[in-house]
């Protein structure tokens, strides 16, 4: 999230020639789950051993760290936090901190509002790990009297500069025993983030470890049995050393998240035209750079029997709003083709119902983290969300108000019209729902609510459903 995507894929691939061969990568990958591994990475047990004491042969066996946390991973049984399954427990919130002109260390009040209304909608049943620089922590401290019993664990941060989005630098684990466990990926390049999971846990009960995988949170959505992950990161992976096959990187995944993996996106998902004008947000094999902006695990079993999963379509805001000028002459039933592929993938397992994704074009009049006009969307798949005994809960997030809508020169009626079509949607699943505040300005930034906070721990005594 957050950095622009037009001009990483650009960097990746500098013409169609590259781009045409990066993609050939995909085609021959079955649209299929891949069943989770049963071999273990090196056979963790004797992986350790001989890293530690010398193979049977007398010879010392090299390692790379990840690959030792990998190994350990294994050893502890590990299990991908799931995306929607279970009660948040501990839920993981990165505050930023910015130097003012004087050079006083201060929050942003436009972020300030997001995690307010976001703990105000979650309420007082979990525990919020809050990171945050030494001193802002007693004006963090202050959200408490938004509510009675409110439990936070504040992780002091001075030396970095992290961002909100708290999703992307890692995957939430969770150990035989119980452990909570974030796992980084080999690579990630935003700000400070990647100091994040090693700064909370040398302050909390949280581990952390790395893994020789190439992967972002935001492009991984966890469940009991599958897990789902963006094509763009496995098409990144292949090749490498370990890694020459789509079924090697699957079953590398799968034996750290102990699910079943399905990829999402293909050659069918992108064209390169719109990459290089940054109508689509990927880097090649998907139509937005995260499946989390519009693929949404629930947990609840449909009509069909199979668990419904929300899948934002471009034609169903259309069909609620018009075509509107803000969205700057985009074909929108165009750029609904490239989701196609997606539905096709999902609905082999899941039940595949749309919400609204409503495309625009602009720079929220240059108050933005970024000040150029790009094409971003609003997303209502982008949630917190849970489903546990007989409590079924969602987070959404609303738009542009009508003063911000003047502000912003965008249209507020519409977001109104998207808003209500999103609300009847999940109601209709059996959810309750809470609001949090206009999230116009992380919209412009390529994200929502699900963005900006990461489950460290949910209670799965609720059944497993998929």
């Amino acid at each position: 999230m957050h950095t622009s995507h037009a001009h990483a894929f650009k960097n990746r691939h500098p013409n169609r020639t590259a781009y045409e061969k990066s993609i050939l990568q995909a085609v021959d990958y079955p649209n299929t789950v891949i069943p989770r591994s049963t071999t273990g990475i090196s056979s963790s047990r004797s992986f350790l051993h001989d890293a530690i004491s010398g193979a049977t042969d007398n010879t010392l066996k090299p390692f790379s760290s990840r690959e030792f946390s990998e190994a350990f991973a294994h050893s502890l049984e590990t299990k991908i936090v799931p995306a929607c399954l279970g009660r948040i427990e501990n839920l993981l919130l990165t505050v930023p901190w910015h130097r003012g002109t004087d050079g006083q260390v201060t929050l942003m009040e436009r972020e300030v509002r997001h995690f307010r209304s976001l703990i105000l909608a979650l309420g007082k049943k979990l525990i919020y790990t809050i990171v945050c620089h030494p001193d802002t922590r007693s004006e963090v401290e202050n959200w408490k009297t938004m509510a009675c019993n409110l439990q936070f664990i504040i992780v002091e941060v001075s030396n970095f500069n992290y961002t909100i989005w708290a999703q992307d630098a890692y995957v939430g684990l969770r150990g035989r025993l119980g452990q909570k466990i974030l796992v980084e990926g080999v690579f990630f390049n935003r700000e400070d983030d990647t100091m994040v999971a090693d700064e909370i846990a040398a302050q909390t009960d949280v581990s952390a470890i790395q893994s020789c995988l190439y992967f972002q949170g935001g492009n991984i959505l966890g469940g009991d049995k599958i897990t789902l992950v963006g094509m763009d990161y496995m098409i990144r992976n292949l090749g490498r050393c370990g890694l020459e096959s789509v079924e090697a990187i699957a079953n590398r995944y799968s034996d750290l998240f102990a699910t079943d993996i399905l990829f999402l996106g293909g050659r069918n998902s992108g064209d390169y035209d719109w990459y290089q004008t940054g109508k689509l947000t990927g880097y090649g094999t998907q139509p937005i750079f995260h499946i989390d902006m519009y693929v949404t695990r629930t947990g609840v079993v449909g009509a069909s029997g199979k668990e419904i999963v929300f899948l934002g379509r471009p034609k169903m805001a259309l069909e609620i709003v018009g075509k509107r000028p803000e969205q700057g002459n985009v074909d929108i039933e165009r750029y609904d083709a490239f989701f196609d592929q997606t539905e096709e993938q999902l609905a082999a397992h899941f039940e595949v119902h749309s919400l609204p994704l409503f495309m625009v074009h602009g720079n929220v009049n240059g108050e933005g983290y970024r000040a150029v006009k790009e094409y971003y969307n609003l997303s209502f798949n982008n949630v917190v969300i849970e489903n546990y005994d007989n409590t079924r809960h969602v987070v959404l997030p609303t738009y542009a108000s009508e003063s911000e809508a003047e502000r912003f020169g965008v249209d507020a009626y519409v977001r109104r019209e998207l808003e209500d079509a999103a609300e009847s949607v999940w109601r209709d699943a059996g959810f309750s729902i809470s609001q949090t505040d206009s999230h116009e300005i992380l919209s412009h930034a390529m994200s929502s609510s699900h963005c900006i906070t990461k489950d460290l721990q949910r209670n799965m005594n609720a059944n497993s459903l998929d």
